[in-house]
């Protein structure tokens, strides 16, 4: 064969029919091509069905089914006092259906008196209480009756201080009458010496005047020893008032203070009596009965003469539930894919 540069070059013709032969070996089979247009349709048909059906994102979390009611969900009942088991239920096992108000067992407690003795106490208490309660009442009136005296005795006792301040006001208006007299005597007494030493008047005359002057100066002195007399009265007067108000007001202060004793002997009772009552009451809780329609879960005491101590669980009871709730945890960050009304698996 010729070039274009017109050189001679060499070429290996290869025959027809193996050049069909050689095309036949690198073709697909049928099979091939018929999987590839099924995968091509297939792959057709996914994009179509993506483009059109419903997508959901989806999360997943942990919980329980509980019961929606508290009341309904598991319970462990406790002994409330310290004894030993006398009866059990027959037939009573774990897994065992009760009703509400079926017996379960019984307990008694160690000392067998106690309920006994308790009531001995209690009877004994509330004697000391309604003693006590009718010596704060006893004393309640006395305060009354003492509070009354008081302040009629500090009326009575304001009364004669004011009749001593009378008398002492009526004695000391009476000093400037006296004072008048007095120097009106001693004026015409010095007017008497004067004219007596000018001859004028006897010396008898003088001695008069000078008598009726001595005389006023004794009123006078008199009278203010009447006042201070009268003062020294009024001052007696308000002592023996305020001793009279602080005697009474000592009575009332004691009779308060016994009142008030005998009220806490009340509230002493009273504190005690309640807390008898506890103990009755958890001694009158002794049969132990079911709480709640259920299942028994678990029973630790099964026998009788187990002892048991306060506080020690007796049985674990499943109530009957009339309403399930599922308690679930997710991830926070599911939180977002999570809404109201969704249904869950």
């Amino acid at each position: 064969m010729i070039s274009n540069n017109g050189l001679m070059s060499r070429e290996t013709v290869v025959p027809a029919r193996e050049r069909t032969a050689t095309l036949h070996l690198v073709q697909s089979s049928r099979l091939a091509k018929r999987l590839a247009r099924l995968l091509l349709v297939g792959l057709f048909l996914s994009i179509l069905a993506m483009a059109f059906l419903p997508w959901q994102q989806t999360s997943r979390g942990k919980g329980e089914v509980v019961a929606f009611v508290p009341q309904e969900r598991q319970q462990a009942i406790e002994s409330r006092v310290k004894g030993v088991v006398v009866r059990v239920a027959d037939g009573l096992v774990e897994g065992s259906r009760v009703q509400r108000g079926e017996f379960i067992l019984e307990i008694q407690p160690l000392a067998s008196n106690q309920v006994e003795q308790l009531e001995l106490q209690k009877i004994a208490l509330q004697a000391k209480r309604d003693t006590a309660s009718v010596q704060a009442d006893a004393y309640a009136d006395n305060i009354t009756d003492l509070t009354e005296a008081m302040e009629f005795t500090i009326s009575a006792a304001n009364q004669m201080v004011e009749a001593a301040r009378a008398k002492l006001r009526s004695k000391q208006e009476l000093i400037s009458r006296y004072e008048a007299n007095e120097l009106q005597a001693r004026q015409a007494y010095e007017r008497m010496s004067s004219l007596n030493e000018q001859g004028l008047k006897p010396l008898k005359e003088v001695e008069k005047a000078k008598k009726d002057w001595d005389g006023t100066r004794a009123e006078l002195q008199s009278i203010h020893e009447e006042v201070e007399a009268s003062e020294l009265e009024v001052a007696a007067k308000e002592d023996e008032r305020e001793e009279k108000r602080l005697l009474a007001q000592t009575k009332i202060d004691y009779a308060v203070a016994m009142q008030h004793e005998a009220l806490g002997k009340v509230a002493t009772a009273e504190k005690e009596l309640a807390e008898i009552e506890i103990s009755l009451t958890e001694l009158s809780g002794l049969v132990i009965t079911a709480p709640r329609d259920g299942t028994i879960f678990r029973m630790p005491v099964y026998e009788e003469g187990m002892i048991i101590k306060e506080g020690d669980p007796i049985l674990t009871i499943v109530p009957d539930t009339t309403q399930n709730a599922v308690e679930l945890f997710v991830n926070g960050n599911d939180m977002p894919l999570v809404q109201v009304g969704q249904t869950v698996r």
